[in-house]
């Protein structure tokens, strides 16, 4: 039971495929935080952006590409849980 436990845990997440999770996470924090100060300081320049169309759908865009980057950290903090919950549940095999 102990090693086909083993095995269908440690079948379920690749090392090797999560190698370097953590740290596009990280990058994708960073770049989403970037594109918000840029966003921020662009249309703090414009007086009313609703009145001008390209403004309009550029922060359209802009805010689909943020939607999007949400979806993606979202995606990353589910695989650092995982990977969390994979962990434990190896090392209390190894006590069992």
């Amino acid at each position: 039971m102990h090693e086909k436990a083993t095995k269908l845990i440690g079948g379920v997440v690749n090392e090797s495929d999560l190698k370097g999770i953590g740290d596009q996470h990280t990058q994708l924090l960073e770049q989403k935080s970037a594109t918000q100060k840029a966003l921020r300081n662009f249309f703090g320049n414009i007086s009313d952006c609703d009145k001008h169309s390209d403004c309009r759908k550029f922060k359209n865009v802009s805010d689909a590409l943020l939607n999007g980057t949400d979806k993606f950290v979202e995606i990353f903090q589910q695989i650092d849980i995982m990977i969390d919950v994979r962990q434990r549940i190896m090392d209390d095999l190894k006590y069992t």
